[in-house]
Formats: C-alpha cells, sequence, structure tokens
C-alpha cells in the first residue's frame, strides 16, 4: 500500500510537471510572439504619427506664405484675364512696385478662370511645388516661403499627444522616451532588454531629422497583452494543483481508513478473546466445581459469566449501531428512565469486573426520571465509565458522576483521575475508529466508543462534551434534553 502510494503521488507530481513546463513552453511562445505585434503596432502608429505632423508642419508654413500673399503692405497681386497668351496674375514688390513673379494659365476654358483661381495659381507655384527651389524665382515673397521651412519645428508635445493616443488604442502603455536625431547618425540603447523602433522622417527647422521611439523596459506592455492567457494558464493551474491535492488527500484518506479498519479488526479480536477466555473459564470451573450446592463460587462463576457475555453484547452492539446510524437504519425505544438507577447498575458491574481498586462516587438526582432509550444510555454511560477505567493513570482509580437537572436538560458529568488526553489529539477523539497512537498498543480498544457516544446522543436529543483534560484526569459531560424530541 505504502509502495503504490508513493508510486502514486511521484506520478501525479510528474504530471503536474509537465503541465507546468507545457504552460511555461507556451507562454514563452506566446511572449515572443505579442512582443513581435508590440514592436508592429508601435512602429505602424509612429510611422502614421511622424507623418501627420510632418503634414501639420507644412499647413503652417503654407498657411503663414498664404498670409503674406494677403499682406498689402508687402506685396500687390494684379490679375490681367484678357492677356492675349492666356490669363495672368503678377506678383508685386509693393515697397519698389518691381514684379516679382508671373504665371500664365494656358489649357484652361476661359469662362470658368477667376481671380480665385489665378491666386491659387500663384500660391501653388511659388509654395507648393517646391518651397526650397522658390529662390529660383528670385522673389523676396519666395524667400519668405522658403524661411519658414527653414525655421518651423515640430511641436513634439502635441506629437506625443497623438502618438499616445494611438497606442493607448493598441493597448499600449506610454513608458516611452521620444528620441529625435540627425539622419546620419546613430542611436543606441542603453539596456539589453529595451525596445527601439524604427526610424522615420522627421523634419526640425532646416535640418532632415528622423524621430524613433524607445522603450526601456517593455515586459509590463507585453505581458499586459498576454494577460487573457496568463489569467487562463494560471486558473488552469490552480484547479489542477487544487484537484490533484484533493485527489492525494483523498487517498490519504483510504489509507488511513484502512489502516484504521486493520487496527479495528485487531482491535475487535483482542476485545472479544478477552470475554470469550474468561467466559470459558467460568464455565469450566462451574462445571468442575463439586460443590455447586454448598457454596457460592457457582453463583460467583455464574455472575461472572453473565456479565462477561454483557460485555461481548455491548461491543457488537456498539459496532452494529455504529455502522446502522450510517445507513439511517437506527431505531429507538423511547421509554421513561431513571438515570440514578441505571448508573447505580453499572458502577456495580464496573465494580464488580475491575480486579484494581476502583473507586465511584454518584451524586444522583432527586428527580431521576428522563424520556429516552434505556439500552443506549446504558451503553453511552458504560463506555464512558469502561474509558475511565482503561486509561487510568495509577492501580488508585477514581471517577466521580455528578448530575443536575437543569430547566431544559439533564447533566451528567464523568470525572477521572486518568492520564489525559494531550491537545493535539483532543479535536479527533470522537471520530470514528480514531485511537490515540501512544494508547494503541498500551490498552486494547476499538476507537469507537466514543464515537457511538456521540451519534447515539445526537439522536437522543443531546450531545457530549470534553469539559478539560490533563495529566490530572479528564471531565466528560452528557447532556440529556427533557423537551423529548428525539431524532
Amino acid at each position: 500500500m505504502t509502495k503504490q502510494f508513493k508510486a502514486l503521488i511521484i506520478l501525479i507530481g510528474l504530471s503536474l510537471l509537465g503541465i507546468l513546463c507545457l504552460q511555461a513552453y507556451l507562454l514563452y511562445r506566446d511572449f515572443h510572439l505579442q512582443k513581435s505585434d508590440f514592436i508592429t503596432d508601435v512602429n505602424t502608429m509612429l510611422e502614421i504619427t511622424a507623418k501627420e505632423m510632418n503634414e501639420l508642419r507644412k499647413d503652417e508654413a503654407a498657411r503663414l506664405y498664404r498670409s503674406d500673399l494677403l499682406d498689402t503692405n508687402l506685396v500687390r497681386i494684379e490679375y490681367d484675364l484678357n492677356n492675349e497668351n492666356g490669363p495672368m496674375v503678377s506678383l508685386i514688390d509693393a515697397k519698389t512696385n518691381n514684379p516679382e513673379l508671373s504665371v500664365v494659365v494656358t489649357n484652361k476654358n476661359m469662362d470658368s478662370i477667376t481671380q480665385e483661381y489665378l491666386f491659387d495659381r500663384l500660391e501653388f507655384t511659388v509654395f507648393r511645388i517646391d518651397a526650397n527651389n522658390s529662390r529660383y524665382y528670385g522673389s523676396f515673397i519666395g524667400e519668405r516661403a522658403s524661411s519658414y521651412y527653414d525655421t518651423l519645428s515640430i511641436n513634439i508635445d502635441l506629437f506625443e499627444e497623438k502618438l499616445n493616443q494611438r497606442l493607448s488604442n493598441r493597448s499600449i502603455r506610454p513608458d516611452y522616451k521620444t528620441v529625435v536625431l540627425p539622419s546620419d547618425s546613430n542611436f543606441v540603447a542603453t539596456s539589453d532588454k529595451g525596445i527601439v523602433s524604427s526610424r522615420y522622417k522627421f523634419h526640425d527647422g532646416g535640418f532632415r531629422n528622423d524621430v524613433l521611439v524607445y522603450f526601456e523596459d517593455p515586459e509590463l506592455n507585453i505581458l499586459q497583452r498576454s494577460i487573457f492567457i496568463l489569467l487562463s494558464c494560471f486558473i488552469v493551474l490552480v484547479i489542477t494543483a487544487v484537484s490533484f491535492y484533493l485527489l492525494v488527500r483523498s487517498i490519504q484518506k483510504e489509507k488511513k481508513l484502512g489502516e484504521l479498519k486493520d487496527d479495528f479488526i485487531d482491535g475487535m479480536t483482542h476485545e472479544l478473546l478477552t470475554p470469550i477466555s474468561t467466559l470459558k473459564l467460568a464455565l469450566e470451573s462451574l462445571e468442575k466445581s463439586e460443590a455447586f450446592d454448598e457454596s457460592g463460587r457457582s453463583k460467583n462463576y455464574l455472575k461472572v459469566s453473565k456479565m462477561e457475555l454483557s460485555r461481548i453484547n455491548d461491543i457488537v452492539q456498539n459496532v452494529l449501531y455504529s455502522s446502522l446510524h450510517q445507513q439511517n437504519e437506527l431505531k429507538l425505544s423511547i421509554e421513561r428512565v431513571n438515570l440514578n438507577e441505571l448508573i447505580d447498575s453499572l458502577i456495580n458491574y464496573h465494580k464488580t469486573r475491575t480486579q484494581a481498586h476502583l473507586e465511584i462516587s454518584f451524586k444522583g438526582l432527586e428527580d431521576p426520571y428522563v424520556t429516552s432509550d434505556a439500552q443506549h444510555l446504558t451503553n453511552v454511560f458504560h463506555n464512558l465509565l469502561d474509558n475511565a477505567i482503561k486509561y487510568a493513570s495509577s492501580e488508585r482509580i477514581q471517577v466521580d458522576i455528578v448530575a443536575r437537572r437543569f430547566e431544559e436538560e439533564v447533566s451528567i458529568v464523568f470525572n477521572d483521575n486518568g492520564r489525559g488526553i494531550a491537545d493535539e489529539f483532543q479535536a479527533n477523539i470522537f471520530e470514528k475508529f480514531y485511537r490515540i497512537p501512544s494508547e494503541n498498543q498500551e490498552v486494547n480498544g476499538l476507537g469507537i466508543g466514543l464515537h457511538y457516544v456521540r451519534t447515539i446522543l445526537e439522536n437522543l436529543n443531546g450531545k457530549i462534551e470534553l469539559l478539560h483534560s490533563s495529566d490530572k484526569g479528564s471531565s466528560f459531560r452528557v447532556s440529556l434534553s427533557t423537551t423529548n424530541k428525539h431524532g
């Protein structure tokens, strides 16, 4: 049994270890997959945001240039819709009256050309095609347009705000550093665990720069994207571990129950052998006695035989009633019982059968009657007295029984001078087949006495309690209800 149990524990441990390894491998694969997706998402969002910011910079330069074109203190614009070569718009320096630039429109329906259209063509010619080539026209207004490109910078705060919003939509925490550097320079990460994004064009004034973002500690971001599979693995692991624990615990209980049953059989054998041997000797002595009618020995032998037979009957009844209680087949015979007479008869019985010096005091009740099952109460009190005698710590055995009547119950307290019950065992003494380990070999017993007492009293609408126990003795209290309600 032990080898099989150990082998089973090893197999269960190996199975659990295998599940852990498989989950670890799956988590490892998922982590790297999520890391790849994380880098892709960061690069995509960064590229979109960088392009948007570059366009915003261009739009701002165009707005400033258009404002210059509309400023009459700087330039004067003349339109000639009847020009023989086609409608023409001219740009004239307002200070010098020198023409700076003229734009002629051809291949266009003449009826649809307006001043607004010509103005837009002028703006597009100087600015939209290529602002850096505006110097080619030699106009001062073109030089102003070119200067905007050389001076305007991208708003980093606005860039990060837009990027953060896009990253948040992809469940990415914005714990990164923005890095703007010249296009021909290199960036070196400060941590081996860090993640560096791709580089994208990022115009800053007159310089052509690149922008990138650097996540120095990206693990939390990546793990956050795997929260579902992490929780799933954790739940599966907990369920598996709890299941294995319950399985091992159940096996341990079955193993312990098997051992208790073995002990029970051994104890039952010893318990029955003693009264059987005594009964056999008593009957043989009675049979061989020559003075059957001349002395009281015959009566004593018969009395001992009767008591031992009663003891055997009690043992069998305890086992039977305990078994019937488990099957809910216990039958009670409720009647009016005189507790004083019942306990007195048990005291006389134990004094007769006990060879050691036994002192039992009993303080009875003025009104000794209760409504209960006489046979079961006899067994209950017999078990308590028998335990007090068996587990005595000296040859002088002393048991004090005190009965009291209260408004709704009768209390019978058994005080002994036995060896007591250690604190760590007190919670288990009413369990079926339980015996205190140190006593398994010292005192014969079945481990069902106190369990029987408790279960019977529960059916009789009563209870038993261990009031206290020490090396000077133990005290048990039996409480019987007087309300005539029995289970």
